[in-house]
């Protein structure tokens, strides 16, 4: 079993109503949410919730499972339901709860970004 710590998060779009992205990130949550925030998306995510956990794969993969008939398109991991519902499945994980003041990201992150 691998021992491997990483952010499981659930994040909205305002361009998005009552559709969740759920998934998982071995880095910076703040740097998934520069990742994700790309032409065909017309304003930017925000984080809901996100923990760091361990094994974070493979319980980003049971919580998909979980959530599977809410799932929007069945090769992307969004999903339309409350996020009250996302919140009880977070609860359930042991782990640090994200803190965005406490998320650091390198300025290579935001160099790479004004390039774009």
């Amino acid at each position: 079993m691998s021992d491997t710590y990483g952010w499981l998060y659930c994040l909205s779009n305002p361009s998005m109503p009552g559709i969740y992205k759920v998934g998982s990130t071995e880095t910076s949550v703040k740097k998934r949410i520069l990742q994700l925030y790309k032409t065909g998306v017309p304003t930017p995510f925000v984080v809901e919730l996100a923990k760091k956990i361990k094994e974070y794969k493979k319980k980003e993969r049971v919580i998909h499972k979980i959530l599977d008939v809410q799932r929007v398109n069945p090769k992307r991991e969004f999903f339309k339901i409350e996020v009250e519902q996302i919140k009880l499945l977070f609860e359930l994980l042991d782990g640090d709860i994200y803190n965005e003041a406490t998320d650091i990201i390198t300025d290579s992150v935001f160099e790479e970004e004004e390039h774009l």
